[in-house]
């Protein structure tokens, strides 16, 4: 399995999952990276608030219409709050669930 982090969305590598890392706020989770992902399964979490951004919250989206089959939203809690150990986990999280999902 291979990783890759990108600083835009514009200059990723193609991949079989996006990682679409959140923060949790007052009225609804926010996201922590450039807003240019769209699509209709992104929305309908947020917008019903399923999806919160909390800290260590993982849901799995089917989307087609994007590079990646798979969309991965990643709630890392409050940005204040955030630490290197809170991102090691999370991502740790992330990499446990694509191994099982193969």
């Amino acid at each position: 399995m291979e990783f890759f982090i990108s600083p835009s969305l514009k200059s990723r590598n193609r991949a079989d999952v996006l990682v679409l890392p959140f923060w949790k706020s007052e009225k609804h989770a926010q996201p922590a990276f450039d807003k240019k992902v769209s699509g209709k399964n992104l929305a309908e979490p947020l917008a019903t608030h399923d999806f919160l951004g909390n800290e260590g919250d993982i849901m799995l989206l089917y989307e087609s219409g994007q590079p990646e089959k798979r969309l991965v939203l990643l709630g890392l809690g409050v940005q204040s709050e955030i630490t290197v150990e809170k991102l090691r986990r999370a991502y740790g999280n992330i990499s446990k669930m694509c191994h099982k999902k193969k």
